[in-house]
């Protein structure tokens, strides 16, 4: 008799996610509309439970709430500037080997043509089928397509609010099914949901909210079988993110939302993080952004412990991106174009770095304006079989010296040390477990300096 316990189905993180590191998606739907933080995407959540101050700003910019509710806000979600390949193209310059849209949020609007739903982007909004137009151009660009799926909270969501439109029975697919649906016809509800997804656009990855903890087991297993069917028929190779103990250890990899590991992990793992400086997740007028340089740092520190990071970018209503996020992803960029050989195809090293900084967290949001150390001292490694990179997040001034190198090479197996970016070798030397390394004055500035330990693979092949 087949063990259920053991033969589950778990989906294993495939090459092309431990080589590639780097991912962007996209928060865009309707609460694109409003852009009113400080979380966009729990505007209407907030605006349903009666708060005072969604309240406010709803009937200052459209209207009386009651005749006026959050449908009335699917018409203005346009995307009438939305350029697939102008996103694939941003996505793929900014240094990004994954890439996807929010296929739904806690809302429960369909960004893709659903016949699950009469609430999605094909029928109503956009009148477009989004998450299809994007895997086609992703795709094109290179890049591995994923998707994301928050729509387990849209059984409690959307309170069904007295006098609105949230109890008009045409809108009953939106609303909280909580009290008017037994949770199994949810539960049918969101797989369906899924298996449209997974059959119509066979993502590479997929990735879960926190509401996948309220899912019963049974369904959970049935999802990810369906997955891994539809991976199988597409020829791809399949990978699932999710949060906290929301599936049976070992079944996916682990996301921490806005959040790292102090420090190395036997497994890997994944962060989601977003562009903004705060967590509006969504587009937001008057956002504070994030730089470059802090999520190029947030990048090694994770990639140094084992990890990978998932960069969120929220475009306006109309499908154009703020310059901010432009910006920072051009930023991202440059720096992945210099320096990425130290990122894409590496491995942990024996320690993930040095200094006095582990990171400030197990899985629990970070600081945005304490998020790291910037300092020579601070030294974050990664490996290759050929090489060693020792990621400085900060400018040296002078003499570099690594703890966490010579202890761990064999006599010669150090061929030359080299800045990537810079070009020329560079004067090393080896006092017991330290390694020197004369820092050159006239290297390009840069947010982390990658400082490339050649070592020869085979010195331990040589005869005596």
């Amino acid at each position: 008799m087949q063990n259920d316990l053991i033969d589950r189905p778990r989906v294993e993180t495939p090459a092309w996610l431990r080589e590639g590191k780097f991912g962007i998606y996209t928060h865009w739907g309707v609460y694109a509309v409003h852009a009113c933080g400080p979380n966009t995407t729990w505007y209407s959540n907030a605006l349903y439970l009666g708060r005072e101050a969604e309240r406010a700003h709803f009937e200052a910019h459209f209207g009386p709430f009651g005749p006026n509710g959050y449908t009335d806000l699917i018409p203005r979600f346009t995307a009438s500037r939305f350029d697939p390949d102008e996103w694939a193209e941003l996505f793929r310059d900014a240094g990004a080997r994954f890439a996807g849209p929010v296929a739904m949020h806690h809302d429960g609007f369909a960004m893709w043509k659903s016949a699950a739903t009469p609430f999605n982007a094909w029928d109503m909004g956009p009148h477009r089928d989004v998450v299809g137009e994007l895997e086609k151009s992703f795709r094109a660009a290179g890049l591995r397509f994923m998707t994301a799926f928050h729509h387990a909270e849209n059984y409690w969501f959307l309170e069904r609010m007295p006098g609105t439109d949230a109890v008009k029975p045409e809108n009953e697919y939106l609303f909280s099914k909580k009290g008017l649906w037994p949770y199994e016809k949810f539960c049918r509800l969101w797989y369906r949901e899924c298996d449209e997804v997974f059959t119509n656009y066979r993502p590479d990855l997929i990735w879960f909210d926190f509401g996948l903890r309220d899912i019963p087991d049974v369904w959970k297993r049935k999802m990810i079988r369906r997955y891994l069917e539809t991976a199988a028929e597409a020829g791809i190779e399949p990978a699932l993110c999710y949060k906290n103990h929301d599936l049976i250890p070992g079944s996916g990899l682990i996301d921490l939302e806005l959040g790292r590991f102090r420090g190395q992990q036997y497994h890997d793992w994944i962060t989601d993080t977003t562009a903004d400086a705060g967590q509006a997740w969504g587009y937001m007028e008057n956002a504070e952004y994030k730089t470059g340089a802090d999520l190029v740092r947030y990048l090694v520190d994770n990639v140094s412990k084992n990890g990978y990071m998932l960069l969120n970018v929220g475009p306006r209503a109309d499908g154009t991106f703020p310059e901010e996020v432009k910006r920072i992803l051009q930023e991202l960029g440059g720096w992945l174009r210099v320096n990425g050989e130290a990122i894409y195809g590496t491995c942990p090293w024996y320690a993930f770095g040095e200094g006095r900084e582990g990171g400030d967290t197990e899985g629990v949001s970070l600081e945005y304006e304490q998020m790291y150390l910037i300092s020579p001292e601070e030294v974050r490694y990664t490996a290759k079989e050929d090489a060693l990179y020792a990621l400085l997040m900060g400018r040296p001034d002078g003499e570099v010296v690594l703890h966490e190198v010579a202890a761990h090479m064999a006599p010669g197996e150090i061929v030359s040390v080299s800045l990537l970016g810079h070009g020329r070798p560079l004067p090393f030397r080896i006092e017991g477990n330290e390694l020197r390394v004369a820092f050159p004055a006239d290297a390009p500035e840069e947010c982390v300096y990658a400082l490339k330990i050649a070592r020869d693979p085979l010195a331990a092949d040589r005869d005596e």
